[in-house]
């Protein structure tokens, strides 16, 4: 058997960073926006509990039905080798389609960023440099990329904490509201897409 590498914080940080707070806060709130219009910050708190209720879910299912295999182990025991075999392949390639769609993210990013100082350069080659870069990255060991996905994810919380503090300070155009938490400002509809998105 060979030793355990992660400590539990570091299994616990490696978690968070597959989830990525910072990453929906940066790159879906102009969608979640379009859909729920005001209400996004209450579309937000929605999606959370849900993403806890999902998260709790998962933790019970692991005590009930032991061994590796996530979504397969699980919906394999609810409903059969099939719908076990279907969804398999489905996390398999939201895997696949999550690593191509953060890495054109992250191009566009980089895109906009770099405008800014006057540096202009094809977006497929940011995405290129960015599927490298995370090759490279998780070609060093799992320990070394917990960390790093770790301090990253630290970083962008303490930046979001900062940003959150100056946008409550100065409020919007109407100041501060508590309107973005009415639901009667919008329908289930938009408030469910502002959630999913």
């Amino acid at each position: 058997m060979q030793k355990k590498q992660l400590s539990l914080l570091e299994v616990f940080a490696l978690s968070i960073a597959m989830v990525a707070p910072t990453g929906a806060m940066a790159f879906n709130t102009a969608g979640a926006a379009n859909m729920a219009g005001i209400n996004v910050a209450l579309a937000f708190i929605l999606g959370g509990v849900g993403v806890i209720f999902t998260g709790i879910s998962f933790v019970e299912l692991g005590r009930r039905i032991p061994g590796e295999g996530s979504a397969y182990a699980y919906n394999r025991r609810a409903l059969g080798e099939k719908g076990g075999f279907v969804s398999g392949w489905a996390l398999i390639l939201t895997y696949i389609t999550f690593t191509t769609s953060s890495a054109a993210i992250v191009g566009n990013f980089l895109n906009v960023f770099l405008g800014h100082f006057g540096i202009h350069g094809p977006i497929p080659l940011y995405i290129i440099v960015a599927l490298v870069l995370s090759d490279w990255l998780s070609h060093q060991g799992i320990e070394f990329s917990t960390r790093f996905a770790l301090t990253l994810e630290i970083i962008a919380v303490f930046v979001l904490a900062i940003l959150t503090v100056i946008i409550v300070v100065h409020g919007g155009d109407a100041g501060n509201t508590s309107a973005p938490l009415n639901p009667s400002h919008g329908t289930l509809g938009t408030l469910g897409g502002g959630m999913i998105f």
